[in-house]
């Protein structure tokens, strides 16, 4: 078994309004408390969003080695784990920040 990092199966940049998200991008907090830090955005909520500067756009380079949904469930199961309770950067006294290259960083098994 290998393991390699994210950022060589994705592209991820910060959501704005010249950059915005597609139907196969995965959208996550960028900045939160510690409970919703990375906390990847259900497609119905995408409507709400009136601030895209807040989120973080993940997708991969190419589908056929990594597919759209699984990397939405993946990025589910991080924030689930509390990785990015551990690995986000202190940005105030009750916030924490995730940089793009803090999600490129994040190690995958290659099957």
């Amino acid at each position: 078994m290998t393991y390699m990092k994210l950022g060589d199966l994705i592209d991820v940049w910060e959501c704005s309004d010249s950059h915005p998200p597609d139907d196969d991008t995965t959208m996550i907090r960028k900045i939160g408390d510690r409970e919703t830090v990375g906390k990847v955005v259900e497609e119905k909520e995408r409507g709400d969003i009136r601030n895209l500067n807040s989120y973080l756009c993940i997708k991969p380079k190419n589908n056929d080695e990594l597919l759209p949904k699984y990397l939405y469930y993946s990025m589910m199961y991080v924030q689930s784990t509390g990785h990015w309770k551990r690995h986000g950067i202190p940005y105030s006294s009750d916030k924490l920040k995730i940089r793009v290259s803090d999600v490129k960083k994040v190690t995958v098994k290659r099957t």
